[in-house]
């Protein structure tokens, strides 16, 4: 048997990687796959692995844009301090999109200032 090299950043990568899998393990069945599906559906705008991505990181999502799309359609800003979720994107690595939760909850013209970004 080789010897086992330890590279740091692989483990970190590991341990990511088996979180995701072990995660994924709770939709074997036929109850939680139909869950997910469920999930995945009310996310229209986005492909369904990118809809699985989002229930992993927050199962309680239903409606999340990027910053130009929330204020294009609904004329909202996202809240300093918001943490973004990760999606994939095509011929790219990764892309941050905002939930519901963490835009201001009136347009940009009625808030204090500071309070959202523009």
């Amino acid at each position: 048997m080789p010897p086992q090299t330890s590279l740091p950043f692989l483990d970190d990568d590991q341990q990511s990687l088996d979180e995701l899998f072990l995660r994924s393990r709770l939709y074997e069945t036929s109850a939680g796959y139909l869950e997910v599906l469920q999930f995945v559906t009310k996310l229209r705008r986005y492909k369904p692995y990118n809809g699985f991505l989002l229930k992993m990181q927050n199962p309680n999502v239903t409606f999340v844009a990027s910053p130009s799309y929330w204020w294009s359609e609904f004329h909202r800003t996202v809240n300093a301090g918001a943490r973004p979720m990760v999606i994939l994107i095509p011929f790219g690595p990764v892309d941050f999109v905002w939930p519901r939760i963490w835009m201001c909850t009136s347009p940009i013209t009625s808030r204090p200032a500071g309070h959202c970004l523009r």
